[in-house]
């Protein structure tokens, strides 16, 4: 099958995603101004009771349903189409219109040159939910997408975005109350970055940053204040068994708020 042309300006989840991992370099650079700018054009654009976010909350309705079942996820893809299709076309174009004035008005090109993970699969949603292409193809397109959703917990490896709303935007709101470690900001670069195909660097620094918490971990038992403290030794231990646990998970957004958690636990340790 010859490559469909996509127009990904016109793909809202494709833009909400960007924007995300656009807010998240943005904090890796500390630049407060262009981070803050989108997040303003994310809230205002995606509220509730926008059509964006209804659009959005369709596309993350099938990417991430989990099930083995062929036919249930058909069932679901039909679903997202028949909701997609209600909606009022006119008045979803003209709200991705200003989406798209905001971003060209506030904010870089950058903003659609980001990397989106399952954006092969994001794209092919978009065709047949606006339903621009010839029936065989269109069968063709949807085969894909339910073939594709074997592998969507692979997929899942770089998305964001549960991770960034519940911790990143939490930071906004907090005025950098509290800044990102170094070592924070390290692992999180380097899981932006990583890919499927291209992760020995993020494997590299995990292997090295774990022996370097683990061995944060374990001197601190031997901590006057934490030998004398019963419920802080039980709390410690707790950790060192959650740590334990996650030297042998792949790594994902859940593995990665852990990891975050335990380096500031480190850091106050080590303070």
């Amino acid at each position: 099958m010859n490559k469909i042309k996509h127009n990904k300006k016109r793909n809202v989840y494709f833009l909400f995603e960007a924007l995300i991992r656009f807010i998240l370099k943005g904090i890796l650079k500390e630049d407060k101004d262009s981070c803050l700018k989108a997040k303003k054009i994310l809230l205002k654009n995606f509220k509730n009771g926008s059509l964006l976010k209804q659009e959005k909350d369709i596309y993350e309705s099938f990417i991430k349903f989990s099930s083995d079942n062929e036919e249930d996820r058909r069932k679901v893809l039909e679903e997202c189409k028949s909701l997609y299709r209600s909606m009022d076309r006119n008045q979803l174009f003209l709200e991705q219109s200003r989406l798209l004035e905001d971003i060209n008005k506030e904010l870089t090109k950058d903003v659609y040159s980001e990397y989106v993970p399952n954006y092969k699969l994001i794209a092919s949603l978009n065709q047949v939910f606006n339903n621009k292409v010839m029936p065989n193809v269109r069968v063709i397109l949807e085969n894909n997408i339910i073939r594709d959703n074997f592998n969507i917990e692979e997929n899942k490896e770089n998305n964001c975005d549960k991770f960034t709303f519940k911790v990143f935007i939490n930071k906004f709101n907090e005025v950098y109350s509290t800044k990102l470690l170094k070592e924070q900001k390290m692992l999180i670069a380097y899981y932006i970055r990583s890919t499927k195909e291209n992760s020995t660097e993020l494997k590299s620094f995990i292997y090295d940053e774990m022996e370097r918490l683990e061995e944060t971990l374990h001197g601190s038992f031997k901590k006057q204040e934490i030998e004398c403290d019963d419920d802080l030794k039980i709390g410690l231990k707790k950790v060192v068994e959650i740590f334990n646990e996650i030297k042998t998970k792949p790594m994902d957004d859940k593995l990665l708020l852990d990891i975050l958690k335990i380096q500031s636990l480190a850091a106050e340790l080590e303070s």
